[in-house]
């Protein structure tokens, strides 16, 4: 066995967090072997541990002779004396880009697939930098990230060593995708705020010309450390939560074979831009077969009085003529988009989680469904259709199965989503320059009380309850909810009167 350590490098430096301590890991490379993570230096201040990451980043990417150790001192007087010692020697061997491996790694861990020194000097970031390029952040939304539940109670079970897998956690893991839109109208204002906020712009050689001031890196920054940005609008700020479980295959990012990507959905604005320019017109038109004359077929006389109590019909919650169009544009658009999802689809199954999936539909249905077949899906799309047709033909939407129930909390979600996109464009309500408005229009959430026998369905996205679908669980029988497997969706309910088979709705 030689007696001298092998070359190693250093390839990144992050940070771990927990509510008793903040450490700063440099993960370094000493090829052939796999990488392997080193504890640099402890403190309890979560902001000082992240402040000396980015300086121990820094010192990786610029030549020792341009070092300016302003920073590093400055830093390393508000630090303990032995945490600023370890900076200091750190920093140094980062800018030697050598790292001594006779040291302990942290836990014993190694870190398989890491990048090799050159990637990372291009790409890879270390806490507190930002990866992007020339085509800025698209399709990915804000980022995906993996957080771990630090419930105070489940402290016993242990923390997560480095590089663990999900079947080797105790609790519950849960991935959290965010997507997030800024418009900077004062660019001077967003990069003297970042500035403030500690923020350093990637060195010259690294930006492209569509961004020299690195401002794309600047609102990240601010959207990490902040709420609201000085000097830009907030577009759009949307999230997705799921929690990963083995049962479903589902693996940490680190470890997933497959890109994590979330889908968001289709943009509502654009939707409602296509549809206008397809279907000149506004919906209430009589005599449009695509567009029912909905002021005819709910006619609401005005309220008898102000009073949220009185008893008097016309006083009583009514399914508008308006709120009728937008649950009806809903579901024609859902119609729509499930059968064309269900032939891109075919019989393939969606992957675990569905969040890696372009055919929308089908990913917000519950995950009990994610094995069905083209059949499956086309049966769904003609039970949206279904519901769809009581609007058409002047009634109140009455789901029939479990299927038409899914579609209708679907419908409700949607049309809410282009209600309030329309009053932010200033475009204004589905057929509100013919429909009659009311003090009931869109008032969603009447909807769903209304509509609906009960919402045992909904206990289908609890991943908790997981295996409730079926009548034998011991939830299903305690809580009288019946068959919720997908080959009894479309089974009529027993206090219903069944819908026609050869009606496509």
């Amino acid at each position: 066995m030689h007696s001298q350590s092998r070359p190693a490098a250093p390839l990144g430096f992050h940070c771990e967090h927990t509510p008793g301590e903040s450490r700063v890991l440099a993960l370094v490379d000493h090829r052939p072997g796999p990488a392997t993570l080193h504890a640099v230096l402890t403190c309890r201040t979560p902001g000082l541990a992240d402040e000396a990451a980015r300086v121990l980043q820094r010192a990786l990417r610029v030549p020792a002779d341009a070092w300016n150790s302003g920073p590093l001192e400055e830093l390393c007087a508000r630090l303990p004396h032995g945490a600023a010692d370890s900076l200091r020697t750190a920093v140094g061997r980062a800018l030697a880009g050598a790292w001594p491996v006779n040291g302990t790694p942290v836990d014993g861990i190694p870190v398989d697939g890491a990048p090799g020194r050159e990637d990372h000097r291009h790409g890879e970031r270390g806490h507190g930098d930002h990866d992007h390029g020339e085509r800025g952040h698209e399709g990915h939304g804000h980022g995906d990230h993996d957080h771990g539940d630090h419930d105070r109670g489940e402290r016993d079970h242990g923390r997560a060593a480095p590089a663990a897998r999900l079947a080797e956690l105790s609790g519950p893991v849960f991935r959290i995708a965010l997507l997030r839109e800024f418009h900077v109208h004062d660019r001077r204002a967003l990069l003297k705020a970042a500035a403030d906020e500690g923020w350093e712009p990637l060195p010259a050689d690294q930006l492209g010309a569509h961004d020299r001031q690195d401002l794309i890196g600047a609102t990240q920054w601010l959207a990490e450390h902040r709420g609201d940005i000085a000097g830009a609008d907030t577009l759009a700020d949307r999230s997705q939560a799921y929690r990963l479980t083995v049962d479903e295959d589902d693996e940490l990012a680190g470890w997933s074979r497959e890109e994590v990507v979330a889908d968001f959905g289709a943009g509502w604005l654009r939707g409602a831009e296509a549809h206008r320019a397809a279907e000149p017109g506004v919906p209430g038109e009589p005599g449009d077969p695509e567009r029912p004359d909905f002021a005819a077929l709910f006619e609401v006389d005005a309220p008898h009085c102000a009073d949220p109590e009185c008893g008097e019909e016309r006083c009583r919650w009514h399914l508008t003529p308006r709120t009728a169009a937008a649950l009806h544009e809903a579901l024609r658009l859902l119609a729509r988009r499930a059968r064309e999802d269900a032939a891109v689809l075919g019989d393939r199954p969606l992957a675990p989680g569905g969040l890696g999936e372009k055919a929308g539909v089908f990913t917000r249905l519950p995950r009990v469904t994610f094995g069905v077949g083209a059949a499956w899906r086309l049966r769904f799309a003609r039970a949206v259709e279904s519901i769809g047709g009581d609007l058409r033909d002047g009634w109140w939407p009455e789901p029939t199965c479990t299927a038409e129930e899914v579609a209708l909390h679907l419908a409700i979600e949607d049309a809410r989503a282009a209600v309030e996109a329309g009053a932010a464009a200033g475009t204004g309500p589905i057929g509100g320059g013919v429909l009659p408005a009311h003090r009931d229009d869109h008032d969603f959430d009447a909807c769903a009380g209304m509509f609906f026998q009960d919402t045992d369905v909904l206990m289908l996205y609890d991943a908790g309850l997981d295996g409730m679908e079926d009548p034998e669980d011991e939830v299903n029988q305690r809580l009288g909810i019946g068959d919720l497997r997908p080959a009894a969706w479309f089974e009529p309910f027993l206090n219903v009167t069944p819908r026609d088979e050869d009606d496509d709705g």
